[in-house]
């Protein structure tokens, strides 16, 4: 799934390397067409060979002919992996148990060694094809082209050559281009293919739209705000492309495990081939015959397989659901989770404060609607949504905003600018603290507040409020019912604010006005009985994403450093996705585990029956690809059951 990419914008690359992946592609047609036809003569023709005597030249010949069109890729495979160093693999074990069938005479048994193993890899390659294109449809939304607004005409451009801050077109039936803001236009929007959500979105004025959704009724004109390479869409397809680099334990445990087996099988199959002979003086034939059957009933491919694709359904399972997983890796991490810390702002909350109370300081002078516009024009550089509630509260107002420079914003605290020449501080209790500002009480009743001072001088507080999300309690109900046994809330918002938020969801553990260095304090204490996910949506969480054992990132669509800096990413800013993941992530482990277990269990009966002489060679075969075929199928349940539900 990665994506070359090229500096190059001239069209007559882009055309030499669309044309080029035109020809690739129509080559591996091709390829893919003359193995069926080669593979349908060879069975063929090794069918017709059972018309002929044993012991007939012509017998031989037709053999040789068909197992040569059958099986020439493995043994051409084989031949490239050796000349690697690559030796001990499933296609090495198939040449050398077909080769040596061949050689004493078990031709029958030679082409049905690759017949099986031919029928299998296809239909093994099928399935993963299926996984590969139900997650392909899921990303592929990027469109083509994009209307870029040029006075009343528009023009068709390429995605890559759009900077930020260009006005675009979507209308009805396309799919939004690039990251955005709407400047014009309304209309509803399907997000489904983003954030998993059914039901359209309703966009007008102001409001942020995501790449990948889908205009439904409606001109929109959007204002981008990233560029290709940065939008929801690259970031998501970038995500998934890191699953490779990030294998679960279970994948890497069979990799490793693949490899050792092969040598221990070869090693084994030698010595049932010589050492008994040698021993009772008996033929070496029969025990030749015998170790080439362990050697094909021993073949891994079946784990091989099925374990990594069980973890590469569960990624799209999860996706599906709203959950992007970067690697394996953090499925089983999700799996194994106790206990469960929560940022509160825009986590727990929907983080849409709006403004509860304006309470101007008399020494300041100030009216409400002065000291609110000096707050808008402090915080005019702000993304945090008590910036955004007072931008909100300062439209009505339709004034103008102070020219703002020398903007400082400090984490945890808040921000201080200068606003038409005057020092301006907003923030809470510890900027003013830190700045050396007196700060009187204030009439906030202990909400959000945001305290401004003017030159030093203290000019007021405003009052805000927070709603839970709806979706946060079921979440934390259905995340019990799963086994996590510890909840937390970790935030640098006031303790009342916490307090009320945490006790209305049933959380004891309440931790308030923490900075980012606290909050990492705090987790890596939880860690240490216990392992532990932290939930959090801004750029003071990264720390703690990064130092959780799975760190989950809200609204990761619009927050870069928490997505970046996070393990699975909740597209739809919806708590319910991590109990959704967390039930397909056990699914995964449990199959994975289900299937190395019944895999070695299977092969273990058959070598048995293969060392004392009661399973042919064409039993072992159809064991090791029915085992392989069978736990493919159960690999790719997971995926299936998520989209019976959808």
């Amino acid at each position: 799934m990665s994506e070359q990419k090229h500096s190059c914008s001239c069209g007559q690359c882009e055309s030499n390397i669309t044309k080029k992946e035109a020809e690739s592609t129509e080559e591996g047609g091709f390829s893919q067409k003359l193995k069926l036809a080669l593979f349908i003569a060879g069975a063929v023709i090794s069918g017709a060979a059972f018309f002929f005597g044993k012991g007939t030249p012509l017998r031989f010949v037709l053999f040789l002919a068909g197992y040569l069109a059958i099986g020439y890729d493995i043994l051409l495979e084989c031949a490239s992996n050796i000349r690697h160093g690559r030796i001990f693999d499933e296609t090495f074990l198939m040449a050398i148990a077909s080769v040596c069938a061949m050689i004493i005479g078990e031709y029958p048994e030679a082409v049905a060694v690759v017949f099986l193993y031919s029928i299998g890899e296809y239909l093994q390659e099928l399935a993963a094809e299926r996984s590969r294109r139900s997650i392909t449809a899921l990303l592929d939304l990027r469109p083509d082209f994009v209307n870029v607004v040029n006075g009343t005409q528009t023009e068709k451009v390429p995605p890559e050559q759009v900077p930020v801050g260009t006005i675009i077109a979507v209308n009805p039936g396309e799919r939004v281009p690039l990251d955005g803001a709407v400047v014009s236009g309304s209309g509803n929007i399907d997000t489904s293919a983003i954030t998993g959500e059914s039901a359209p979105a309703f966009v007008a004025q102001g409001d942020g739209v995501l790449s990948g959704c889908v205009s439904l009724d409606g001109v929109i004109h959007i204002r981008t705000t990233a560029t290709a390479s940065e939008s929801t869409v690259a970031r998501i397809l970038s995500l998934v492309e890191s699953e490779s680099e990030n294998k679960a334990k279970s994948v890497s445990f069979v990799t490793k495990f693949a490899s050792l087996f092969t040598k221990i099988v070869v090693a084994c199959a030698v010595v049932i081939a010589v050492l008994p002979p040698l021993l009772f003086r008996t033929e070496f034939s029969v025990w030749i015959s015998r170790a080439l059957v362990f050697l094909v009933a021993s073949c891994p491919c079946a784990i091989v397989i099925s374990v990594p694709l069980a973890y590469f359904a569960g990624i799209g399972a999860a996706s599906r659901v709203g959950a992007l997983v970067r690697g394996g890796e953090y499925l089983d991490k999700l799996a194994a989770i106790e206990k469960i810390a929560f940022d509160k702002t825009g986590t727990l909350t929907d983080g849409r404060f709006s403004v509860d109370g304006v309470y101007p300081a008399g020494e300041s002078a100030l009216t409400r609607s002065e000291l609110l516009l000096l707050a808008c024009a402090v915080e005019s550089g702000s993304s945090h949504p008590i910036a955004l509630a007072v931008r909100e509260e300062c439209a009505e107002y339709g004034a103008a905003q102070a020219e703002v420079s020398d903007y400082r914003e400090i984490a945890g605290m808040g921000v201080t600018a200068v606003c038409c020449g005057e020092l301006v501080a907003a923030g809470n209790a510890k900027l003013f603290a830190h700045l050396g500002l007196p700060l009187p009480e204030s009439d906030s009743d202990g909400k959000t507040s945001l305290h401004i001072a003017k030159n030093g001088v203290f000019c007021g507080t405003i009052a805000f409020s927070d709603k839970l999300r709806r979706e946060a309690k079921p979440a934390l109900e259905t995340l019990t019912a799963l086994g996590v046994r510890q909840f937390a809330v970790l935030s640098g918002d006031k303790k009342e604010a916490v307090s009320e938020a945490a006790a209305r969801l049933g959380i004891e553990n309440r931790f308030a006005e923490l900075l980012p260095q606290d909050k990492l304090r705090i987790v890596k204490e939880l860690k240490e009985n216990g392992s532990v996910a932290f939930v959090g949506d801004g750029i003071n969480d990264a720390p703690v994403l990064v130092a959780a054992d799975v760190g989950i990132s809200m609204g990761g669509l619009g927050r870069d450093a928490a997505i970046e800096a996070s393990d699975i990413v909740l597209l739809g800013d919806d708590l319910s996705s991590i109990p959704a993941a967390m039930k397909i992530a056990r699914r995964t482990k449990n199959t994975a585990t289900a299937n190395i277990v019944f895999a070695l269990a299977v092969k273990a009966v058959v070598l048995v029956l293969g060392v004392l002489g009661i399973a042919a060679m064409w039993m072992a075969v159809l064991a090791d690809v029915g085992v392989a075929l069978l736990l493919t199928g159960n690999s790719m349940l997971i995926l299936w059951r998520v989209k019976a539900k959808q």
